[in-house]
């Protein structure tokens, strides 16, 4: 996993990091050396509802591993040049 690029991050984490950043409550507290997130639950939730939301988590979890052993560039003009929108050249059959 250490060659990949940001293209060969699994659709799928990113996909449910999303999903459960976006639909659900949380809140985020940032120290000097941590960053934590919190999702609030229920008590009255059933073993089903906490098994998905266990499930979201572990794809959030995979996700920021697959980012932290990338081969992303860390400088911002390494980011620029290698993740810019470059237009496709266009061949049009005669």
């Amino acid at each position: 996993m250490a060659n990949i690029t940001l293209k060969d991050i699994t659709p799928r984490h990113f996909y449910e990091a999303v999903k459960l950043l976006k639909m659900t409550e949380y809140r985020m507290y940032i120290n000097v050396d941590s960053l934590e997130i919190r999702f609030p639950i229920s008590h009255l939730e059933t073993r089903e509802e906490t098994q998905k939301r266990f499930d979201q988590l572990e794809h959030l979890k995979a996700f920021l591993e697959q980012l932290t052993h990338s081969d992303v560039p860390t400088d911002w003009d390494s980011f620029i040049d290698v993740y810019r929108y470059q237009s496709r050249v266009k061949f049009y059959k005669k």
